[in-house]
């Protein structure tokens, strides 16, 4: 995943946590964007692993 993939990627997920109106949907909108982040996580150390990125683009 590219830099401008996971920055796409954030803010939408951000975007998304911040249109949730009522305290129901909030809570599940949450839950969904805490799957997608480790979703995320995990495919950036796969790509570690498989030196497709280096230690300094994963801190990024």
């Amino acid at each position: 995943m590219c830099a401008k993939q996971r920055r796409r990627f954030s803010f939408s997920m951000l975007s998304t946590i911040a249109n949730s109106r009522t305290n129901k949907s909030f809570s599940r909108i949450l839950n969904i964007s805490l799957g997608s982040s480790f979703k995320l996580r995990t495919q950036l150390l796969v790509a570690k692993h498989r030196k497709y990125i280096n230690e300094k683009d994963l801190k990024y």
